[in-house]
């Protein structure tokens, strides 16, 4: 039977139809992953201030041996890498990680949502991220006094993408093969959070602090960076209660 101009036609706005929705999926999967990365005090902690305050204060106070005339020549570069690192791997494996045990990722198996657009959705989002981090880092480092030359950006730009690449394939490899505590170790500061709930902390820290029996028993955190969170509804609740649980 011969093919009419309509039947290309009608195939061609099916695929079209089929492209759109897959489009959508992928984009609206970005956006949650963004959301949910941005509701995370612990995580903005992460990504934009403490690297900021590192930045400012060891590029105002003179107390590390960088060899140069203006600290911030010697920070800024080191700073940018570790915050490139820190989202691309760190944070990428330790969220898909948990993603993974707490079943996120199986329940996300039966929506009609693939496997590349999860990934898609993940990398996107990590790269959204890193962009703002690598803006903010780099106008603090202007006003504190850095100055750029065209070879530099360039290859600032193309190692920034080479190596987001790279470790989120590893971020993303340790979160497929390792437990989510596992992953924790690999981390340079743990910040916990929870609500203050009837006077402490909530079941879910609970819940994830007898999980994490075992690294603690074998000191797998040991002299990292910690710190802790919370909130409550009450203006007066027991909140250092739950600090010191933290």
């Amino acid at each position: 039977m011969a093919e009419t101009g309509q039947d290309r036609e009608g195939a061609t706005v099916s695929s079209l139809r089929q492209r759109a929705p897959a489009l959508r999926a992928g984009t609206a999967q970005t956006r949650t992953e963004l959301t949910l990365t941005l509701r995370n005090g612990e995580s903005v902690l992460l990504t934009f201030l403490i690297p900021v305050l590192l930045l400012t204060f060891f590029s105002l106070v003179d107390v590390l041996p960088t060899g140069t005339d203006d600290p911030v020549e010697f920070l800024f570069p080191g700073v940018l890498a570790l915050a490139v690192m820190s989202t691309s791997m760190v944070a990428l494996a330790i969220a898909t990680g948990f993603e993974r045990q707490t079943g996120v990722l199986k329940r996300l198996g039966s929506t009609p949502l693939t496997r590349g657009q999860l990934l898609g959705a993940k990398t996107a989002s990590m790269a959204v991220i890193e962009v703002a981090q690598i803006t903010v880092l780099t106008a603090v480092a202007l006003m504190l006094g850095f100055r750029f030359d065209g070879t530099q950006i360039l290859a600032a730009v193309g190692g920034a993408a080479l190596a987001s690449i790279a470790f989120a394939g590893l971020g993303l490899l340790l979160a497929g093969t390792l437990r989510a505590l596992t992953t924790l170790a690999a981390a340079d500061a743990i910040v916990f959070g929870s609500p203050t709930y009837m006077g402490t902390v909530s079941w879910q820290f609970k819940k994830f602090a007898d999980a994490s029996s075992k690294p603690w028993y074998v000191q797998a955190w040991k002299d990292k960076l910690a710190a802790g969170f919370t909130n409550s509804a009450g203006l007066n609740g027991d909140k250092l209660s739950t600090l010191n649980t933290l």
